[in-house]
């Protein structure tokens, strides 16, 4: 523990002199027991996902800091679905969550996967909520709304 301080603040005096501004360090769960350690060297929490922490820190001191913030969006899409023929809209109510409860119709919805195209998302979603293979033609509006899960967008 004294040695991993030692060095790591002689790691960051030496970076301060060469100039570097912003400092990422990747903490894995096995290693979460530095995370105090970081916390007192003026570390701030960046990330997290399961297995990993991403903890920064901003060198100059007379400046404020210009690291990004970390991942804050979702991004969702609900599936227009229109029957070939009639042009008819397919509605589904959902069987579990706060639409349920309210027994509201709505499009097939849900959230892109990490990694996941909007597109790959809508036919994804339209396969799963209601079984169909579908053939997606155009994004038709988007939006966005903040206070969402953890208070973000």
């Amino acid at each position: 523990k004294f040695k991993f301080v030692t060095t790591f603040k002689n790691s960051l005096d030496q970076w301060k002199q060469n100039g570097h501004r912003g400092i990422w360090i990747n903490i894995p769960t096995k290693y979460s027991s530095i995370v105090p350690l970081c916390t007192e060297m003026g570390f701030e929490f960046q990330y997290a996902k399961k297995g990993l922490l991403v903890m920064t820190q901003w060198l100059p001191e007379n400046e404020e800091s210009r690291l990004p913030h970390g991942p804050t969006h979702q991004v969702g899409i609900g599936a227009v679905i229109l029957h070939p023929i009639t042009g008819k809209m397919l509605v589904v109510q959902e069987k579990t969550g706060p639409a349920a409860k309210r027994k509201l119709w709505k499009m097939p919805t849900g959230l892109t996967d990490p990694g996941e195209d909007i597109v790959d998302a809508a036919i994804r979603e339209a396969k799963e909520e209601v079984g169909l293979d579908v053939e997606f033609d155009r994004i038709i509006c988007m939006r966005q709304a903040h206070g969402g899960i953890f208070n973000q967008s």
